[in-house]
């Protein structure tokens, strides 16, 4: 239903003459006013009449938000509530409140009162519609119990999950094809998605990840490898993922990897992999297994803990500095035009082969001012720097390996190469 809304405009000039009138005593004056407040008047009423003629209608367009209870909420709650779930089957209720919500606005919100909301179907999947939001009251309050996904719509647009808890070995939030998806202070099993979108973007902040799918990724965004969609502009931040993650972008469309995308402050407890994406930054992580990067180029890595080996595979202009590498070492294959500068190792096998090791084809980096240890005489470095046959034309200067080679300072089967300074 529309409501016109009708406008009245004031006409004081006619008043206002009067006033004047009685003060103005030269004749010129008086005509030249009264002539004056005339066509002002006239205008001031054509003005009222192209007005009054005017309605603006209202639209049925607006923001709304479902307030959604579980069957253990306060009897306050309930009774505020828009909808309540039953004690268990939660999912049919669950599913009515988010479709009210689309319903009802292009932007809505479904808000979860505190209290356990139970899935009873094993293989349920919610699926949240285009730009409606999912808002608990906090992990410790609001838990969703069960085997299930929360999954965007397929090619839809925006999904935001946050302040919640997924409960179960398979629960987990996934989006095939969400153009754009922000799930921030969520605990949960896992999150993943595939990217069939060009613009795609994916947020994922504070969260608790304790689960994997079959891939073994708590955090697992990867671009389909038959078509060219991309993802850019990505934050991962501040995350525990339990078994570590992988961000790939698609692997059909190699001139155009994805790109903007941020890694920071999460504890990763286990293999990371990096692939196809490039002007990353990636600072600040907690890795405790090793971090491997390919094809990632123009990013920068700084100061990260690594248990393990950093690997570069096919990267080429990467800033790495100020990274922990305890118990492995940096490795760089096919990874050119590089500065790998002020990080520091810590050998973690028997004579690993080099703290800085260039393995195949890297060419023209520059490898300044780290610095590498022995554990003990058994574990330790073969060589503080090993450059193998191929790797050309790089500068390694002033790289201290005090006490942490078995064999050698360096090793320099390449040719063109500068080593300056090291020991």
């Amino acid at each position: 239903m529309t409501t016109p809304i009708k406008f009245q405009y004031p006409n004081v000039w006619p008043e206002m003459f009067e006033q004047v009138s009685e003060l103005v005593k030269d004749p010129v004056a008086f005509d030249r006013i009264e002539a004056l407040t005339t066509v002002l008047a006239r205008r001031d009423q054509e003005l009222e009449d192209y007005l009054s003629n005017l309605s603006f209608e209202s639209t049925n367009s607006r923001f709304a938000t479902i307030v959604l209870a579980a069957s253990n909420t306060s009897a306050a709650g309930q009774a505020g509530a828009d909808y309540v779930c039953p004690a268990t089957g939660a999912e049919t209720v669950f599913q009515e409140a988010l479709d009210a919500v689309a319903a009802n606005s292009e932007n809505g919100l479904l808000l979860l009162l505190e209290g356990t909301y139970i899935f009873t179907s094993a293989t349920t999947t919610v699926d949240i519609p285009n730009y409606v939001s999912v808002r608990g009251m906090g992990p410790d309050a609001t838990r969703i119990d069960g085997s299930f996904s929360l999954s965007g719509v397929s090619n839809g647009q925006t999904s935001f999950i946050r302040d919640l808890r997924l409960n179960g070995s398979s629960a987990y939030i996934n989006f095939n094809g969400v153009a754009f998806v922000w799930v921030d202070s969520v605990y949960a099993g896992y999150i993943g998605g595939s990217i069939t979108d060009a613009t795609s973007r994916f947020w994922v902040t504070n969260c608790y990840l304790e689960g994997a799918p079959a891939s073994g990724y708590s955090i697992d965004i990867d671009g389909a490898s038959d078509n060219a969609s991309t993802f850019r502009e990505s934050l991962i931040h501040g995350n525990f993922a339990a078994n570590g993650i992988r961000l790939t972008s698609s692997s059909s469309d190699t001139a155009n990897p994805g790109y903007g995308v941020k890694v920071s402050n999460n504890n990763f407890e286990d293999t990371c992999q990096f692939t196809f994406l490039d002007d990353m930054t990636v600072v600040g992580n907690n890795f405790q297994n090793s971090a491997t990067f390919t094809d990632c180029s123009r990013s920068c890595v700084g100061s990260n803990i690594v248990l393990g080996d950093l690997s570069l595979t096919n990267c080429d202009f990467l800033t790495v500095t100020g990274n922990t590498i305890d118990g492995g070492r940096i490795l760089l294959s096919s990874t050119n035009d590089s500065t790998i500068c002020s990080n520091t190792l810590r050998a973690g096998a028997e004579h690993a082969s080099g703290a800085i090791d260039l393995a195949s084809d890297s060419d023209r980096n520059n490898i300044s001012m780290n610095t590498a240890r022995a554990v003990s005489s058994s574990i330790d470095y073969n060589y503080t720097i090993n450059i193998a046959s191929g790797c050309d034309n790089n500068q390694a200067i002033y790289n201290d390996g005090y006490g942490c080679w078995d064999t050698a300072i360096s090793a320099d089967a390449g040719t063109g190469n500068v080593l300056v300074g090291n020991r």
